[in-house]
Protein backbone atom coordinates (compact mmCIF):
# COMPACT_ATOMS: atom_id res chain seq x y z
CA UNK A 1 0.00 0.00 0.00
CA UNK A 2 3.07 1.90 1.39
CA UNK A 3 4.43 1.83 -2.74
CA UNK A 4 1.19 2.40 -4.38
CA UNK A 5 1.27 5.78 -2.73
CA UNK A 6 3.97 7.09 -3.65
CA UNK A 7 3.64 5.91 -6.81
CA UNK A 8 -0.08 7.57 -7.00
CA UNK A 9 1.92 10.80 -5.38
CA UNK A 10 4.82 10.85 -7.93
CA UNK A 11 2.35 10.91 -10.71
CA UNK A 12 0.14 13.67 -9.60
CA UNK A 13 3.24 15.81 -9.48
CA UNK A 14 4.33 14.99 -13.10
CA UNK A 15 0.80 15.66 -13.93
CA UNK A 16 0.89 18.83 -12.08
CA UNK A 17 4.02 20.20 -13.24
CA UNK A 18 2.87 19.10 -16.77
CA UNK A 19 -0.53 20.96 -16.28
CA UNK A 20 1.22 24.30 -15.36
CA UNK A 21 3.80 24.09 -18.47
CA UNK A 22 1.38 23.69 -20.36
CA UNK A 23 -0.37 26.78 -19.67
CA UNK A 24 1.02 28.86 -22.40
CA UNK A 25 -0.33 29.99 -25.50
CA UNK A 26 -1.63 26.73 -26.80
CA UNK A 27 -4.54 27.07 -29.32
CA UNK A 28 -5.37 23.18 -28.27
CA UNK A 29 -7.64 22.34 -25.33
CA UNK A 30 -9.75 19.28 -24.54
CA UNK A 31 -13.66 19.80 -24.80
CA UNK A 32 -16.13 18.72 -22.72
CA UNK A 33 -18.22 15.40 -24.06
CA UNK A 34 -20.69 12.90 -23.35
CA UNK A 35 -20.54 9.31 -24.59
CA UNK A 36 -22.58 6.31 -24.84
CA UNK A 37 -20.52 2.77 -24.87
CA UNK A 38 -21.67 -0.22 -26.19
CA UNK A 39 -18.56 -2.63 -25.24
CA UNK A 40 -19.31 -2.93 -21.16
CA UNK A 41 -22.36 -0.55 -21.91
CA UNK A 42 -22.51 2.45 -19.84
CA UNK A 43 -22.64 6.36 -20.26
CA UNK A 44 -19.26 8.38 -19.55
CA UNK A 45 -19.28 12.33 -19.47
CA UNK A 46 -15.96 13.80 -19.70
CA UNK A 47 -15.46 17.20 -18.35
CA UNK A 48 -12.35 19.36 -19.42
CA UNK A 49 -11.25 21.06 -15.92
CA UNK A 50 -7.92 22.70 -17.92
CA UNK A 51 -6.55 23.10 -21.52
CA UNK A 52 -4.85 19.23 -21.38
CA UNK A 53 -7.03 17.90 -18.63
CA UNK A 54 -10.09 16.32 -18.01
CA UNK A 55 -12.37 14.25 -15.01
CA UNK A 56 -14.10 11.06 -16.82
CA UNK A 57 -17.62 9.97 -14.73
CA UNK A 58 -18.48 6.62 -16.18
CA UNK A 59 -21.39 4.73 -14.78
CA UNK A 60 -21.28 1.03 -16.89
CA UNK A 61 -21.98 -2.55 -16.70
CA UNK A 62 -19.34 -5.07 -16.11
CA UNK A 63 -19.30 -8.89 -16.07
CA UNK A 64 -17.31 -11.28 -14.27
CA UNK A 65 -17.34 -15.72 -14.61
CA UNK A 66 -16.10 -17.81 -12.10
CA UNK A 67 -16.88 -21.40 -10.97
CA UNK A 68 -15.50 -24.61 -10.88
CA UNK A 69 -15.37 -27.81 -12.76
CA UNK A 70 -18.12 -29.22 -10.72
CA UNK A 71 -20.08 -26.22 -10.13
CA UNK A 72 -20.07 -24.93 -14.09
CA UNK A 73 -19.53 -21.23 -14.78
CA UNK A 74 -21.01 -18.22 -12.71
CA UNK A 75 -22.22 -14.96 -14.49
CA UNK A 76 -22.10 -12.05 -12.62
CA UNK A 77 -23.38 -8.10 -14.11
CA UNK A 78 -21.31 -5.82 -11.95
CA UNK A 79 -22.79 -1.93 -12.17
CA UNK A 80 -19.37 0.04 -11.54
CA UNK A 81 -19.15 3.73 -10.69
CA UNK A 82 -15.26 5.12 -12.11
CA UNK A 83 -13.93 8.72 -11.60
CA UNK A 84 -10.59 9.54 -13.42
CA UNK A 85 -8.18 12.27 -13.69
CA UNK A 86 -6.79 12.38 -17.56
CA UNK A 87 -4.10 14.75 -18.87
CA UNK A 88 -3.68 14.31 -22.63
CA UNK A 89 -0.22 14.76 -23.38
CA UNK A 90 0.10 15.00 -27.32
CA UNK A 91 -2.82 16.86 -28.02
CA UNK A 92 -0.39 20.07 -29.39
CA UNK A 93 2.24 17.25 -31.13
CA UNK A 94 -1.07 15.77 -33.00
CA UNK A 95 -2.34 19.30 -33.70
CA UNK A 96 1.58 20.60 -35.37
CA UNK A 97 1.53 17.36 -37.60
CA UNK A 98 -1.85 17.94 -38.91
CA UNK A 99 -3.65 14.68 -36.91
CA UNK A 100 -7.13 14.90 -35.33
CA UNK A 101 -7.93 16.15 -31.88
CA UNK A 102 -11.26 15.84 -32.48
CA UNK A 103 -13.47 15.23 -29.23
CA UNK A 104 -10.07 14.74 -27.25
CA UNK A 105 -8.44 12.40 -29.65
CA UNK A 106 -5.04 11.75 -28.57
CA UNK A 107 -2.87 10.12 -25.70
CA UNK A 108 -2.83 10.44 -22.25
CA UNK A 109 -1.97 9.14 -18.87
CA UNK A 110 -4.51 9.13 -15.59
CA UNK A 111 -5.34 8.06 -12.82
CA UNK A 112 -8.90 6.03 -11.70
CA UNK A 113 -10.69 5.64 -8.72
CA UNK A 114 -13.35 3.19 -9.11
CA UNK A 115 -16.05 1.66 -7.19
CA UNK A 116 -18.04 -2.44 -8.18
CA UNK A 117 -21.02 -2.66 -6.30
CA UNK A 118 -22.31 -5.93 -5.53
CA UNK A 119 -23.63 -8.53 -8.21
CA UNK A 120 -27.38 -7.62 -9.44
CA UNK A 121 -27.12 -11.55 -10.75
CA UNK A 122 -26.41 -12.69 -7.19
CA UNK A 123 -29.02 -15.65 -6.49
CA UNK A 124 -28.60 -19.10 -5.28
CA UNK A 125 -27.32 -20.59 -9.01
CA UNK A 126 -24.45 -17.61 -9.18
CA UNK A 127 -23.22 -17.34 -5.94
CA UNK A 128 -22.01 -14.09 -4.54
CA UNK A 129 -19.91 -11.35 -5.98
CA UNK A 130 -18.77 -8.78 -3.17
CA UNK A 131 -18.14 -5.11 -3.75
CA UNK A 132 -15.14 -3.64 -3.87
CA UNK A 133 -13.27 -0.43 -4.49
CA UNK A 134 -10.01 0.08 -6.30
CA UNK A 135 -7.48 2.76 -7.84
CA UNK A 136 -5.39 2.56 -10.98
CA UNK A 137 -2.41 4.74 -12.93
CA UNK A 138 -3.66 4.71 -16.48
CA UNK A 139 -1.86 5.12 -20.08
CA UNK A 140 -3.92 5.32 -22.74
CA UNK A 141 -5.82 6.92 -26.12
CA UNK A 142 -8.98 7.71 -27.37
CA UNK A 143 -10.25 8.65 -30.66
CA UNK A 144 -13.17 10.03 -31.95
CA UNK A 145 -13.97 9.86 -35.74
CA UNK A 146 -15.90 12.02 -37.89
CA UNK A 147 -19.56 10.83 -37.61
CA UNK A 148 -18.68 10.62 -33.26
CA UNK A 149 -17.80 7.02 -33.15
CA UNK A 150 -15.72 6.92 -30.13
CA UNK A 151 -13.15 3.88 -29.60
CA UNK A 152 -10.42 4.28 -26.04
CA UNK A 153 -8.11 1.61 -24.88
CA UNK A 154 -6.19 2.14 -22.03
CA UNK A 155 -3.42 -0.12 -19.62
CA UNK A 156 -1.85 -0.11 -16.69
CA UNK A 157 -1.90 -1.33 -12.81
CA UNK A 158 -4.55 -1.71 -10.19
CA UNK A 159 -4.95 -1.95 -6.38
CA UNK A 160 -7.56 -3.41 -4.74
CA UNK A 161 -8.26 -2.37 -1.44
CA UNK A 162 -10.48 -4.88 -0.58
CA UNK A 163 -8.17 -7.50 -1.06
CA UNK A 164 -5.47 -5.27 -0.67
CA UNK A 165 -3.70 -6.37 -3.75
CA UNK A 166 -1.05 -4.58 -5.86
CA UNK A 167 0.02 -4.45 -9.33
CA UNK A 168 -2.55 -6.52 -11.07
CA UNK A 169 -2.71 -5.47 -14.81
CA UNK A 170 -5.54 -3.89 -16.35
CA UNK A 171 -6.91 -3.40 -19.74
CA UNK A 172 -9.72 -1.65 -21.46
CA UNK A 173 -11.63 -1.12 -24.38
CA UNK A 174 -14.34 0.60 -25.52
CA UNK A 175 -16.25 1.10 -28.47
CA UNK A 176 -19.47 4.15 -28.46
CA UNK A 177 -20.59 7.08 -29.67
CA UNK A 178 -19.71 10.70 -28.74
CA UNK A 179 -23.72 12.42 -28.36
CA UNK A 180 -23.90 15.79 -29.49
CA UNK A 181 -21.98 18.58 -31.43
Amino acid sequence: MKQFKSIISLILICIITSTLQAQDSSSVSTTTIFKVNLVLPGIVYERSISPKNTLNTTLFSGFAINGSSNSGPKWHFLPTLAEEFRNYYNLDIRNKKGKSIYKNSGSYVGVRGYHIFESVSTNSNNGYYESTTGASILWGFQKTFKRNFNINFNTGVNYDFRSEKMGAPILNITLGWVIGK
